[in-house]
């Protein structure tokens, strides 16, 4: 862009993009529009390359490296310190969903399915997690008369333990 030659090689990854907004929808237009000048660029799954490549990007130069995570290691421990760390009883049935608090995890969607459960299910949920949908979540789960079976966790380090105390894990991503 400063007609400074390049001597580098360019290289980016994509996992994909949140255009949840307009200002976000123009940083994705102009995000994919300067990526066709870079070098190599690598998409973490088949339907981001497409997407790459409809945009513009030259398709010999995007690789698909499916993205991964390593499943963590059971935690013996974990269900009863995560638990009493969050007032969850040994009769409740405790739901999980880890990641970002964002419109494109859908959390909105397990507050509704949890509302349409009767009380007597007891089901606990623990979002863990931090995002701009924060404050519209909470007031979706006092709207819904879940205040008392809903917590908010925020941001924790130790994610991989919430897995070792659920009875139920929850993607709801889009």
């Amino acid at each position: 862009a400063l007609g400074v030659p390049r001597r580098l090689a360019c290289l980016a990854t994509c996992h994909t993009w949140y255009s949840d907004t307009v200002k976000m929808k123009l940083v994705e237009r102009l995000d994919k529009r300067l990526l066709r000048s870079f070098d190599q660029v690598v998409a973490v799954s088949d339907e981001i390359r497409a997407d790459l490549v409809a945009s513009g990007v030259p398709a010999a130069g995007v690789t698909t490296i499916d993205n991964g995570i390593t499943v963590p290691t059971r935690d013996p421990g974990a269900r009863d310190s995560i638990r009493a760390e969050f007032g969850v009883t040994a009769d409740d049935h405790l739901v999980v969903q880890i990641g970002r608090l964002a419109r494109s995890k859908r959390n909105d969607l397990l507050l509704e399915a949890v509302a349409r459960l009767p009380q007597a299910a007891r089901i606990r949920v623990l979002l863990v997690g931090e995002g701009g949908e924060r404050d519209s979540l909470l007031e979706q789960a006092d709207r819904l008369g879940l205040a008392g079976r809903v917590t908010f966790c925020g941001y924790r380090t130790d994610a991989h333990r919430f897995l070792s105390a659920a009875d139920v894990f929850v993607l709801s991503s889009k």
